[in-house]
């Protein structure tokens, strides 16, 4: 399936909420240790920013792609580093499955954004 720019725009909101979701959920769980606290924090900008880059995406594929994908390469070196740090202090192996979910959904909006961005130079 060839993603459009809504269609694509519907997956960055639906990461964005469930992203910011996730944090305001485990909140309690956050504020208990520094390290955590600080990862929900950056996370919860990423969860915004992947909402507004949902809001923005048609204006922004167009004038500032590079952008986008920097976010999204931003994205996973962040969600590698704080997966193995959980991971190694809570040994629980369902981190690593949420890594390699994000990675793909990462790695499925970069190239669908690089797409988009050729078709519209194209125009």
């Amino acid at each position: 399936m060839k993603e459009t720019i809504k269609s694509l725009r519907v997956y960055f909101i639906i990461v964005g909420i469930a992203q910011i979701y996730n944090i305001i959920k485990d909140i309690g769980a956050l504020k208990s240790n520094i390290i955590l606290g600080i990862i929900g924090i950056i996370s919860l900008i990423f969860g915004l920013f992947y909402f507004y880059f949902g809001i923005k995406l048609k204006s922004l594929i167009s004038e500032s792609p590079k952008l986008i994908i920097n976010f999204l390469i931003v994205q996973i070196v962040f969600s590698v580093l704080s997966s193995l740090l959980l991971f190694f202090v809570s040994s629980q192996p369902y981190v690593l499955i949420f890594l390699l979910i994000g990675l793909l959904v990462n790695w499925y909006l970069i190239s669908n954004v690089k797409r988009l961005a050729k078709e519209g130079q194209s125009i």
